[in-house]
């Protein structure tokens, strides 16, 4: 009896039934006809397993939601997970948010305290985010230089000045000089261009029919490209009955080699025929041979620098053997950088010049040819102007001939050869040999 009453009140704390027979009956028909002492030993295992508090009671529902607290330790085991969702889910349920949960440690204002508190954790994270990308906004941007195209001018102006200079009865003379004698060798290409688009006529040949003489030779020599202006010079050298080779030696000797492509196209347009061909028409034997070599040979096309070593090489060359074939072969295709610098070594290592070799060994238009090579440009073009307006008179064709040929390449350098050399500025001496318009436009090009 007092088993079966033990038995009861656990019964009821369990499960919050009653005492009377039929609990006490359905109660007892629950439990399988094992050993009384196994009996005792297994209910008392599942009180201390599942405690005595009425509230979860319903943590025994199994999934038939019937009532079985007395199963086997097996079944205990592999249902527990089960048991343990549905006390979780029970506690949703049952406790809202403004509640304390009874099933942990933490209050209300435990859990306000924590959210507070990972609140401003993730604020001053976004705050560092934040000013890492503003640091890395804010790095200084390296932009490539913005290179503008330049301006191109127009140059309609001029060529409207220009023709009114000449419209009409009479030519503005002045306001010719102040337009041409004041522009640059591309300007007055550009102004050309602008002429014939604009009047419908070159304007060398409106210049023509406006003025002559010596004025009018020098304007259309400025105005025409030095390519055109130089092949005029060399064909009428070699047209006709004869050859002026003074002529035809300083130009092939003193125009490098892009100077000469261009004049060999020029020639070939303007002449429909190649200036080589002129050249082996009119000379003959190792003077041709040194003509064709200058006119063809690379002569500094793509030279960068004078190498130094082939300077030495070619000086010792010429000291050596001083025949023509020696001097064609190294002076025939060097640049002018090139032979003015065996030509000052030359007389440092040897203690002669080239031209005085030059003159023991050569003669005729060879030697002339080869003496002009190694010369300093400005050297000999200083000589030029000198010899042109020595004396009585004045040679006005060389005179002409080498200021507008040399207006806008090398002119600054041959003033400075005439003062030194002569004693006299080349503005002074042009001033006092010349007259009119012709002195006004030299002068012009000149410059004081």
């Amino acid at each position: 009896k007092e088993k079966e009453k033990e038995k009861r009140e656990v019964k009821k704390s369990l499960f919050g039934g009653s005492d009377d027979d039929n609990n006490d009956d359905q109660f007892s028909s629950s439990v399988s006809p094992i050993n009384k002492k196994e009996e005792n030993k297994s209910l008392v295992d599942d009180v201390n397993l599942f405690g005595t508090n009425n509230k979860k009671s319903s943590l025994f529902l199994d999934n038939d939601g019937d009532d079985d607290p007395f199963i086997s330790k097996e079944k205990k085991i592999s249902s527990s997970p089960q048991v343990v969702v549905k006390s979780e889910t029970q506690k949703k349920s049952i406790f809202s948010d403004d509640e304390d949960d009874p099933f942990t440690s933490e209050t209300k204002s435990t859990k306000q305290s924590k959210t507070e508190k990972k609140v401003e954790e993730n604020i001053n994270s976004a705050k560092v985010e934040v000013k890492a990308e503003v640091k890395e906004e804010v790095k200084p941007v390296v932009q490539a230089p913005v290179v503008q195209a330049p301006v191109k001018r127009d140059y309609t102006p001029d060529a409207d000045a220009l023709y009114s200079a000449m419209k009409g009865f009479g030519t503005d003379e002045s306001g010719l000089v102040g337009i041409i004698g004041n522009r640059t060798r591309a300007e007055l290409h550009e102004i050309d261009l602008a002429f014939r688009v604009k009047y419908g006529k070159l304007l060398t040949d409106k210049i023509k029919d406006e003025v002559g003489g010596n004025f009018q030779k020098v304007l259309v020599n400025v105005i025409q490209t030095p390519a055109l202006t130089d092949s005029i010079y060399l064909y009428e050298s070699m047209a006709g009955i004869g050859t002026n080779e003074t002529v035809l030696n300083e130009i092939v000797a003193t125009r490098d080699g892009e100077e000469m492509e261009k004049i060999k196209l020029t020639y070939v347009e303007k002449y429909r025929s190649g200036l080589q061909s002129m050249v082996k028409g009119d000379t003959t034997g190792k003077y041709e041979t040194l003509l064709l070599a200058l006119i063809d040979g690379e002569r500094g096309k793509g030279e960068t620098q004078v190498d130094h070593k082939k300077v030495e090489e070619d000086a010792q060359t010429l000291y050596q053997n001083s025949s023509e074939a020696a001097f064609i072969r190294v002076l025939g295709r060097a640049s002018n950088a090139h032979v003015t610098a065996i030509a000052g070594l030359f007389v440092s290592k040897y203690g002669k010049s080239l031209q005085e070799v030059i003159k023991k060994n050569f003669s005729g238009h060879f030697e002339d040819l080869l003496v002009i090579l190694v010369t300093p440009r400005a050297d000999y073009f200083a000589d030029k102007l000198y010899k042109a307006m020595k004396g009585l008179g004045t040679d006005d064709t060389t005179l002409i001939r080498v200021i507008t040929t040399r207006y806008g390449v090398d002119l600054e350098d041959i003033k400075k050869a005439y003062t030194q050399k002569h004693h006299k500025s080349l503005y002074e001496a042009v001033k006092s040999e010349t007259s009119g318009d012709y002195r006004k436009i030299l002068l012009t090009l000149i410059g004081a």
